[in-house]
């Protein structure tokens, strides 16, 4: 994700597809479908593995998105976008949404029940290299990170289609470089909320009707380096704290997490963020129960989880914040929940590493995928 971890490994070519999808409606096997994107210069394609009842994962397809992405040569590091949500499903899993960031497009699919998919959509981004989605009901919004950065919208079809939103294309900070690192709509369909590693700040949206972007509001960050963000089930809004210093290091073991609530046109910290004892925290994953959230680690090869409070508050679950761990130089990035089962895509290792979700939250190891994607991977999405 930043300048100061590099990539060592040579890209892998995209494998053709692995397997076919098993259409046995009675195979109690089929669980379910993760995703991810090889973000490849030349053509990026989205790589699906069918997800079975015990977590573990089988490559089946690698579709085309019709764009292209940015290639292994990211502006900082291991990640190549910087960012949480360049692939995200729709609430129903019934859409897949990715960025093309090489092209400046964004593309839709249809989901099946199974995890195939149907290329619906591709269409500009409204700006220049974009990186993170949001999708609440009908409205689709992504953010671009070039040229001081914007967001733009679409409306979504039944079907998928995408449609630009006259009027949805709204400015950044206002910096010329902002950095923006996760991009989201709040459950309430009321606001979008961004976060900018480059300026500590957060920009916050109105959203008319719950459509049109209005703004921004600018405020500041609970902390250095604003990343990954998720809402978790009573809508508080859950932020990972890089920490990254001036001279674009990150602070070892520096980084934490915030719970936050929105009120008027801010945000409030439930309570002063809570350390992950760990370094460079990026991607946050809420459970749907609300109970717990977990945050990546690129710079320790590790995953801290927290437990969230009635009120919001956070509590690290394990005194030293190692919840789990993906290995000495695996640099984590993405994650994704499904079923009981948290998945995390490393960019060291170029694999996906799985942890069963206790139900104290507490994460154990699975098996595992390593060496399977190109360097240029980035994005994880799962049901």
């Amino acid at each position: 994700m930043k300048a100061w971890w590099i990539l060592a490994a040579a890209a892998l070519p995209l494998a053709a597809c692995d397997g076919v999808f098993d259409s046995d409606d009675d195979d109690n096997n089929n669980a379910g479908a993760v995703f991810t994107m090889n973000n490849a210069a030349s053509a990026n394609y989205v790589i699906v593995f069918q997800r079975f009842d015990d977590g573990t994962l089988a490559r089946v397809d690698s579709v085309a998105t019709g764009g292209r992405g940015s290639g292994p040569h990211p502006v900082f590091g291991a990640d190549p976008l910087e960012s949480q949500d360049a692939v995200i499903l729709s609430s129903d899993n019934r859409l897949l949404f990715v960025t093309n960031a090489g092209s400046n497009e964004v593309t839709s699919f249809r989901v099946s029940s199974s995890g195939a998919l149907t290329r619906v959509s591709t269409v500009s981004s409204g700006g220049v290299m974009p990186v993170s989605l949001a999708h609440n009901g009908d409205v689709l919004y992504v953010v671009n990170a070039m040229n001081g950065g914007n967001i733009s919208g679409f409306r979504v079809g039944t079907d998928g289609t995408l449609t630009a939103l006259s009027g949805s294309t709204r400015p950044l900070s206002g910096a010329a470089m902002t950095g923006p690192g996760s991009i989201r709509i709040t459950p309430n369909g009321q606001a979008i909320i961004v976060t900018e590693k480059m300026t500590n700040n957060l920009v916050l949206y109105g959203l008319n009707n719950g459509v049109t972007a209005t703004g921004p509001t600018v405020i500041p960050s609970p902390g250095p380096t604003p990343f990954g963000a998720d809402f978790d089930a009573s809508g508080r809004y859950i932020l990972s704290i890089g920490n990254i210093g001036p001279n674009r290091a990150a602070v070892m073991d520096g980084s934490s997490v915030a719970s936050l609530v929105f009120s008027g046109n801010g945000v409030t910290p439930v309570a002063a963020a809570v350390p992950t004892t760990e370094t460079a925290a990026c991607w946050i994953q809420t459970t749907p129960d609300g109970r717990y959230a977990y945050t990546t680690n690129t710079g320790s090869g590790t995953i801290t989880g927290f437990s969230i409070g009635s009120n919001g508050a956070l509590t690290r679950m394990r005194s030293d914040g190692v919840s789990g761990s993906t290995g000495a130089m695996s640099m984590p990035l993405d994650m994704a929940y499904a079923d009981g089962y948290l998945y995390a895509l490393t960019a060291g290792d170029r694999g996906i590493h799985v942890f069963r979700v206790g139900s104290d939250g507490s994460l154990t190891p699975q098996n595992n995928l390593t060496g399977a994607f190109p360097v240029s991977v980035t994005g994880l999405a799962a049901f």
